[in-house]
């Protein structure tokens, strides 16, 4: 198993810092994980987003104990300590977690252009200055229909934008458990799938969705047969924070991917893609 979403912006760049990753993968079976930071992280991004929320985030700054060295670190400095960790034997590979801006796509990609990048999740947590995700009582007074609508309508797009080779998490926009009726949320998720499909981009069943307060992978299980019938291909990942999170229920997960029919998924070398027995 691979788990490609793994934070590790709450310590060090330090290999002990990494090697609680790749032993908490190995426990459970894993032999090669995707190490991303969030791109709004590094000071280079700000031009593409950048809020009151990331201003005061305590990684923004890299103000982590013991890891006072890192305020300010640069996405040059990220990428060359992963893939000098790769190098040195760690089966890591080296990603970034891009949220997708519309208007900025140029500059996102002059941005990631030229990085020894082995994969790029595209993501969605802000809907214009509206961090959907974070503050549950943001919700209060909205529509619920429509931020779904404005939500996979946007995710869409980012699919459609040649920028990713992932989409991340998608439906986590259900992060606090708001939903609208069932056939209206059905109907966009399908129109979703139906162009992530067109546009070959690869899906994340994310496990982590299970530790947060809706409970559920992102996307829900009952998606899986669309997505399976589709031919979209995926990739398993945990979007981990910390050791003890990585591969966070995989062999539950795995076992129901299989039942619902899938047989393969995808590793990244160098932002090619290769299909692998699942």
């Amino acid at each position: 198993m691979r788990d490609y979403h793994v934070h590790i912006e709450r310590g060090p760049y330090t290999r002990e810092w990494l090697e609680k990753f790749v032993e908490a993968g190995r426990r459970v079976g894993v032999y090669e994980l995707g190490l991303v930071e969030h791109l709004y992280l590094f000071r280079e991004s700000h031009g593409i987003l950048h809020n009151p929320y990331i201003a005061e985030k305590p990684g923004t700054r890299r103000e982590l104990a013991g890891a006072p060295d890192l305020v300010g670190a640069t996405l040059d400095r990220f990428a060359t300590f992963v893939t000098a960790a790769a190098d040195s034997g760690l089966p890591v590979k080296c990603g970034l977690e891009v949220d997708y801006v519309p208007g900025a796509e140029e500059a996102t990609n002059r941005l990631l252009k030229g990085l020894p990048l082995d994969f790029v999740i595209g993501s969605l947590h802000w809907l214009g200055d509206w961090g959907f995700d974070i503050d549950q009582g943001s919700w209060s007074g909205r529509s619920v229909e429509a931020a779904y609508r404005q939500y996979y309508g946007t995710l869409a797009a980012a699919t459609e934008s040649g920028l990713f080779d992932i989409i991340g998490h998608p439906g986590n926009i259900a992060y606090f458990g708001h939903r609208p009726q069932a056939e209206t949320m059905e109907e966009m998720e399908a129109g979703f799938f139906e162009r992530a499909r067109a546009a070959g981009v690869v899906l994340e069943v994310n496990t982590g969705g299970l530790l947060r307060p809706v409970g559920q992978t992102f996307p829900r299980p009952e998606t899986w047969p669309r997505i399976q019938a589709a031919g979209i291909p995926i990739v398993v990942c945990s979007d981990a924070h910390r050791p003890d999170e990585v591969a966070h229920d995989f062999p539950l997960v795995h076992r129901m991917l299989k039942e619902v029919g899938f047989a393969e998924a995808v590793r990244f070398e160098r932002r090619k893609r290769v299909v692998v027995e699942f």
